[in-house]
């Protein structure tokens, strides 16, 4: 368990409840991209 975030296409997964900021981050990013790209 180190809180390692992980992207493949659109699943955005942790490897334990450590990731869950960085996971958040990552998660708002990728929802701002999207609604960018739009």
């Amino acid at each position: 368990m180190t809180g390692r975030t992980l992207k493949d296409r659109k699943l955005l997964t942790g490897d334990s409840p450590l990731a869950s900021n960085e996971l958040g981050k990552l998660a708002v990013n990728e929802m701002l991209n999207a609604i960018q790209n739009k």
